[in-house]
């Protein structure tokens, strides 16, 4: 009991501490470096008529790792919360894969498989708002953050698959086209960083942040259906903050 009875006066004391001397600092701008930007796979099926029946298509969209820059200026409204505005741009690997079951012109119900493949990047900026909780205790304060985030994206994406499928028929082939493909997204933001002050306007932090997000583009020849991407995941990073 005594052990909880002082657990809790010192907690209580904790946050009745006063903000360091930087925390009178209105202006603030962080740089950081992330990495941990996990690959997503993401599949799209569709069908098309053929010969009175249908070719199956399947299409699996693979993206790598990635690492990220974060560039953010925020403005401390109180002791305890802040608004802050910034930006994320990071690319990754995409890898996509198409398999392709065709009916045969003559025989029903005996497709033959075709498969292709294509590579492209995926590059993408973040555009966020923060809602900031701020706790400071002497030269260390933990930021808690979330807001909206606003993807712009672009990739080359399949726009178009031709079948070649020669006498006698007995396999297929298939050739890929590609566009490049802007998109835009809203989606959401949140995480939460512990910094270290050397002085009233110079310090490091370590942070995490989870981004999440997607986007559908949409090939222009309209012969292929929209593609769904995953644009966020968990980074974990660091960076230099300065305080005016």
């Amino acid at each position: 009991m005594k052990m909880k009875l002082f657990i809790s006066l010192a907690l209580a004391v904790a946050f009745m501490l006063p903000l360091s001397a930087a925390g009178s600092q209105k202006i603030f701008v962080r740089l950081s470096y992330a990495m941990g930007l996990a690959g997503n796979s993401d599949i799209a099926s569709w069908q098309e008529p053929l010969h009175s029946e249908n070719s199956e298509y399947q299409l699996a969209n693979e993206t790598g790792k990635s690492a990220n820059i974060n560039l953010s200026l925020g403005y401390n409204l109180s002791r305890s919360l802040g608004l802050g505005v910034g930006a994320i741009l990071h690319s990754r690997d995409l890898n996509a894969t198409l398999d392709v079951q065709v009916p045969h012109p003559f025989v029903f119900d005996f497709p033959r498989s075709a498969s292709g493949a294509y590579a492209s990047t995926l590059k993408t900026t973040v555009i966020y708002l923060n809602f900031i909780y701020h706790v400071a205790i002497r030269d260390f304060a933990v930021d808690v953050f979330a807001g909206p985030a606003f993807f712009n994206s672009s990739a080359d994406i399949l726009d178009g698959v031709a079948i070649q499928d020669a006498f006698p028929n007995d396999t297929v082939t298939i050739s890929l086209s590609t566009e490049n493909v802007k998109q835009s997204s809203l989606g959401i933001q949140a995480g939460a960083d512990l910094n270290y002050y050397f002085s009233n306007s110079l310090g490091i932090f370590l942070e995490a942040r989870y981004l999440a997000g997607s986007s559908a583009f949409t090939p222009p020849s309209g012969t292929v259906p929209e593609i769904k991407l995953s644009l966020g995941g968990v980074t974990v990073g660091a960076g230099l903050v300065f305080r005016f």
